[in-house]
């Protein structure tokens, strides 16, 4: 029997946000999924394959329902299936996470360990258990107590170059995608690039020959779809030689694999002392990491962080007298967490505008690094000419690049998608007032009226959802508003927002706004967080850390927001009365 079915583990919930159905139905290397058994998943492979411009690892989930079959020569076989799916994912496929028609709602409860590489590196090794047995070696962790019995032949021979950090006699094996997808950089984007493109072009995707016009010396830039926090592996990689030539010797060992059975290290890409946390589970003298927790990051001189143009049209100047042809830069100003919710997958090309994130916690150990947010010494100028998109919403999400803006597969980058509660007839919310008033605009001019959510996208049923702002509230040291409903009326080619929260008490909290959008492919992207233009997420932020909404902020939006308040009424419209006070 393997570890997971001799062991009676217990169990714990947590929340998976991926659906991995379609790559169960269209991906499967081996093996097939039982309808309604649980499989947990316990291995990564070493091969890496490239499909379009994803890379995919094929991942190993052996069956817990029925954990064995026997085959026609009589032997005992672990029941199990191999499914490849796109790095980009592979942090939320952690091994120990149970498995049911895709989802994911369980994991093992296991031990915390807390280990520490050395800064010589002295108690770290990286060897496959294959190089182990042809030399004779003892292996990273003592795998035949991890797997079943008729796998070890095959499993002998694995070419996954483990981490190993030995400490007071015991091995601690990490395996090497779960050291690489935690310690290069903070978002997951960052390992497909590596994995997919040449050096070339991954210098032009990560922006690390790009200068831009700010007065600081060292500046990074920012791509777009990472983080703030990927800053310091970033400015080591752009001006750290240590760093750049691991990585470039990375890059290249991960791109000659593919295809012809080699292996690749994945080294530590500085050269300071790093402390990981991770759940793990205890072989003999050995441990095996299950998913690593929390990771130190390297200290040194604080980092001047500016953030790449969201979109242009024409280059910026200064004034007349400045000649410079150089694409100016903006400044971040805030980046948020996402909460998790549930994302359908897909391999198909990204090719609509929404995108959603999928985020999995890891704890920073230690001390951060200080990134300072640089001022843009340019003056931003409004460069789009504005007019309304219209397109499609997406039925799944997906990873890789972007082709096109009208298809039906979002890319993968939230909020709590809440369900609204019931209410009977006789005591209707204020939320539900609001929507009944929005839909009788369908009838009453001809107009278009959706709800939305990030995951959802733009609905027109009844069952509406509201947006959470819990996370919010709790950063800004606020709990109201709790939730916010977020409306689309389409009149006569004229996109307006509707922003409505629920009562703080019964006849009391904050008036409904309503905002005049001229492009919502810009006012809907999640994407855009740099301040610059007003988004769905910069006006709740706006709202929450105001704690109101008052006349003065109204106005600040230059006659696109207006107020209007719950007036009871039975002709009384609060939803047209809010359009009709826009100036």
């Amino acid at each position: 029997m393997s570890y997971f079915n001799a062991s009676h583990l217990e169990r714990e919930e947590w929340f998976c946000s991926l659906d991995l159905s379609p790559f169960f139905e269209r991906n499967t290397v081996s093996g097939f999924l039982k309808k309604n058994h649980e499989y947990v998943a316990t291995w990564y492979d070493y091969k890496l394959v490239t499909e379009k411009t994803n890379t995919l690892v094929a991942v190993k989930f052996i069956e817990l329902t029925k954990p064995t079959y026997i085959g026609k020569n009589g032997d005992e076989y672990q029941s199990c299936v191999v499914v490849k799916v796109p790095i980009n994912y592979l942090h939320k496929i952690p091994f120990g996470s149970i498995w049911l028609n895709g989802i994911s709602n369980q994991r093992f409860k296991l031990q915390t360990y807390t280990v520490t590489i050395n800064e010589d590196r002295n108690n770290l090794s990286i060897k496959s258990i294959a190089w182990a047995r042809f030399n004779n070696e003892t292996p990273s962790f003592e795998f035949q107590k991890y797997i079943h019995s008729s796998d070890i032949n095959k499993f002998e021979w694995d070419k996954n170059q483990l981490l190993t950090i030995e400490n007071n006699g015991v091995k601690y094996a990490i395996h090497p995608l779960q050291f690489f997808i935690t310690h290069y950089g903070y978002s997951i984007e960052i390992n497909r690039i590596l994995s997919v493109y040449n050096w070339q072009k991954v210098e032009e995707k990560l922006k690390l020959n790009d200068n831009p016009n700010v007065d600081c010396e060292l500046p990074v830039v920012l791509p777009r779809n990472l983080s703030h926090k990927d800053a310091t592996f970033l400015y080591h990689l752009r001006y750290d030689n240590y760093t750049k030539n691991k990585i470039k010797k990375l890059n290249f060992q991960i791109l000659n694999s593919k295809g012809n059975d080699g292996t690749y290290k994945i080294p530590c890409w500085h050269t300071q002392a790093i402390t990981l946390s991770f759940y793990g589970i205890s072989l003999g003298r050995s441990v095996l990491c299950m998913q690593i927790t929390g990771m130190t990051v390297p200290q040194g001189e604080d980092i001047n962080l500016c953030l790449a143009p969201k979109a242009v049209t024409k280059k910026v100047k200064l004034s007349e007298s400045d000649s410079s042809d150089s694409v100016k830069y903006r400044t971040i100003k805030q980046e948020r967490e996402h909460e998790m919710e549930q994302v359908d997958t897909a391999l198909n090309p990204i090719n609509n505008l929404v995108t959603t994130s999928v985020i999995e916690q890891l704890k920073l150990i230690g001390q951060e690094r200080k990134i300072n947010k640089i001022q843009d010494i340019n003056t931003h100028e409004n460069l789009l000419n504005t007019k309304l998109i219209s397109y499609e919403e997406p039925t799944n999400f997906g990873v890789g690049e972007k082709y096109g803006a009208l298809g039906g597969t979002g890319m993968a980058n939230c909020f709590y998608d809440v369900i609204h509660s019931d209410v009977g007839d006789d005591e209707k919310t204020r939320l539900d007032i609001v929507w009944e008033h929005a839909i009788r605009l369908r009838t009453e001019l001809g107009a278009k009226v959706f709800w939305y959510t990030p995951k959802c996208g733009f609905k027109e049923n009844d069952d509406f959802r509201l947006i959470s702002l819990d996370k919010i509230c709790s950063q800004l040291d606020t709990n109201y508003p709790p939730s916010a409903l977020i409306i689309r009326v389409d009149i006569q080619e004229q996109a307006y927002c509707i922003f409505s929260f629920p009562e703080m008490k019964k006849g009391s909290g904050f008036s409904s706004v309503v905002y005049k959008v001229d492009d919502i492919s810009i006012f809907f992207n999640d994407d855009i967080c740099d301040g610059s233009y007003d988004t769905l997420l910069k006006i709740l932020v706006e709202i929450v850390s105001l704690n109101s909404i008052g006349y003065d902020y109204v106005n600040s939006k230059n006659g696109n927001m207006a107020k209007f308040i719950h007036r009871p009424g039975v002709n009384n419209n609060w939803v047209i009365n809010g359009i009709g006070n826009l100036s």
